[in-house]
């Protein structure tokens, strides 16, 4: 008899998805982002000083110094008055306008047309990092997310008023600092973790307020990356390292308490969302052992697993509301240590 050859099925290669077209699109996204920015805010550039533009400007005592003034920027504080009245350290800031006055003197439309461009950077920046945070999403739903916050209303004094130049780059170095930090977590290389305290440092140096970033950026990283445990508590270690040389504690416990309070909330809530808690039998002990009590055969037809508890059916809801808690008990010990430096 003939031997009879079966034929094999030959299973084609599995096609790798084609990434050109969701790319093509982020990048369009990121241009519309910032040209509709640009947009928003375009008559701005053709505004006078006003309010407390002058801090920072005109007859300023260390940016009107112009480029030369900059190491006496870095040693000085951010404001001080003839009576000796000093507050805050934001040099980066100072030495923008230190730098825009020696190349195009005491301009104000120039002024204005500086802070529509850094914002409009800004946006694009903050769309890539919300693309990288929802990278299982469509980019069209952070695109969205983006546009809403660049047109937001309350926004417009930080764009229109020259002096606040400083939240603008605050927000900026963190979110590179944040996005950097995202890239590390993909590839592990070392020279991108050690950008991450260097930006960050800068935004802090542009305004105190983007410390909360060294909660933010763990928090993001836990809850939408599924970081591991050792690269979660470098990227935490190099954002500590900005607060400690820059936040005013009255003693060396209470920077010792910061320190402590930053690394448990990462910890904790980094075990509250790998942890597999057995969320099923304690719903089926407080909700239903009354009823189970009541009529006993339902104990034999029915099990823990499959009974509807409502509210509290999916894990993610319970995370949710523990991680609330935890953020506000965080808050709260910041205000202490941080709100009052």
């Amino acid at each position: 008899m003939a031997k009879q050859h079966q034929q094999k099925k030959v299973i084609p290669p599995k096609k790798k998805p084609d990434t050109s077209l969701r790319q093509f699109s982020e990048r369009w996204y990121a241009v519309i982002i910032f040209v509709f920015a640009i947009a928003i805010y375009f008559n701005s550039i053709f505004n006078n000083y006003n309010l407390d533009d002058e801090l920072v400007t005109r007859n300023q005592r260390l940016t009107s110094k112009g480029i030369g003034a900059i190491p006496e920027i870095f040693a000085s504080p951010y404001y001080q008055d003839q009576s000796g009245y000093k507050y805050e350290y934001r040099p980066v800031v100072l030495a923008s306008f230190a730098i825009e006055h020696s190349l195009f003197g005491d301009n104000p439309h120039v002024s204005h047309f500086i802070n529509v461009l850094l914002y409009g950077l800004m946006c694009m920046l903050l769309f890539l990092v919300m693309k990288d945070l929802l990278k299982q999403y469509s980019p069209l739903l952070s695109f969205l997310i983006v546009l809403l916050f660049t047109a937001h209303p309350i926004h417009t004094e930080v764009v229109a008023s020259i002096k606040n130049r400083d939240e603008i780059l605050a927000l900026g170095f963190a979110l590179l600092s944040w996005r950097v930090a995202i890239r590390f977590n993909n590839t592990g290389k070392i020279i991108q973790l050690l950008f991450v305290p260097v930006l960050f440092w800068l935004g802090i140096l542009s305004k105190s307020t983007s410390i909360t970033f060294a909660l933010l950026i763990p928090v993001s990283l836990i809850m939408l990356k599924g970081i591991r445990l050792p690269r979660l508590f470098l990227i935490t270690a190099v954002l500590v390292l900005p607060v400690i040389f820059y936040s005013r504690l009255y003693s060396v416990v209470e920077l010792i308490l910061l320190i402590v309070a930053i690394f448990i909330s990462v910890l904790l809530l980094y075990l509250i969302k790998d942890a597999e808690f057995d969320l099923k039998k304690i719903r089926y002990f407080l909700s239903e052992k009354y009823r189970l009590y009541l009529q006993p055969s339902i104990r034999e037809t029915q099990s823990p697993s499959s009974l509807d508890f409502g509210f509290f059916k999916n894990k993610p809801t319970f995370l949710v509301l523990v991680f609330f808690f935890i953020a506000l008990a965080a808050t709260s010990f910041w205000g202490i240590f941080i709100g009052n430096m």
